[in-house]
């Protein structure tokens, strides 16, 4: 059996620094735990958005579809303008051209909500598929004053938790620099 008397403080601080590794571990824990709920529902109103412009952007095919049509009757009763119909076309087929790029990015946020959640992206939710417009807080977030808020985020706690541990392991290194009485 042994017994180190700690007179100097190395076996306290050595325990201090022990905890507060545990605790900034935690924090960690914290921070993924944050880090996965922000993008998460940044997936799902990345896709509900994408769906809203893609919705915009299928009624804007109707309407210059309808454009390019009348612009050509136009043309042909002798009334319009070739140039008038180029654009029209143009408009209608810059339109076209961009929605894959929306449905890709859809698709995409789809993907990494499944990811988030778990998923296949097969199995991507059926309530981001069909929403059609981003969500929108019912109230603001209270976020109270600036020292509350930065004391609730745990890169801020992790943080300081690490440098606890690495004040108590300064300590003992200190102590280390002293004589150790040990009672066998």
């Amino acid at each position: 059996v042994s017994y180190e008397i700690d007179l100097f403080g190395r076996v306290g601080s050595s325990i201090r620094a022990a905890r507060a590794d545990a605790d900034a571990a935690a924090e960690a824990l914290d921070v993924i735990r944050v880090s996965v709920a922000a993008d998460t529902a940044r997936a799902y109103a990345d896709a509900c958005s994408a769906n809203a412009q893609i919705a915009v952007a299928q009624r804007t095919i109707q309407l210059q579809q309808n454009t390019a049509d009348l612009t050509q009757r136009l043309l042909d009763g002798g009334a319009g303008t070739g140039l008038d119909t180029a654009r029209a076309q143009s408009a209608l087929a810059t339109t076209r051209a961009s929605l894959p790029s929306l449905q890709a990015q859809r698709d995409g946020a789809l993907y990494r909500l499944a990811t988030l959640t778990g998923r296949t992206p097969s199995e991507a939710s059926d309530a981001a598929r069909q929403c059609a417009r981003p969500p929108q807080l019912a109230q603001p977030i209270p976020v109270g004053d600036g020292s509350a808020l930065l004391a609730r985020r745990p890169d801020v706690r992790q943080a300081e938790r690490k440098l606890a541990a690495a004040a108590a392991r300064v300590n003992v290194a200190t102590a280390s620099l002293f004589p150790t009485v040990s009672l066998g």
